[in-house]
């Protein structure tokens, strides 16, 4: 009988040894997910930073152009109003 337990114990350890560590496995594999995911959204915030700035420099240079068109305007018609006045 002692024969028999000696056996099973020194059976168990081996399994348990052999076995062993199987959390750090998961936790491995659960850091390395959380790894790409943080990776994968960091990405993702970048690209946006970078679509919402190149909006914004669209819509300054817009913004610039049509100030520029509406003073070209303007001063295109003050001319106007000038020769006009010249010919009366």
């Amino acid at each position: 009988m002692k024969k028999l337990l000696a056996l099973v114990v020194i059976a168990g350890s081996i399994t348990l040894v052999s076995c062993g560590n199987g959390e750090k496995k998961t936790d491995d594999a659960a850091a390395a997910k959380m790894k790409a995911d943080s990776a994968r959204m960091a990405d993702s915030t970048a690209k946006a930073k970078a679509a919402d700035s190149a909006m914004k420099a669209k819509a300054a240079m817009d913004t610039t152009k049509k100030a520029a068109v509406d003073s070209t305007k303007k001063a295109d018609a003050k001319m106007d109003a000038k020769m006009d006045a010249k010919k009366k």
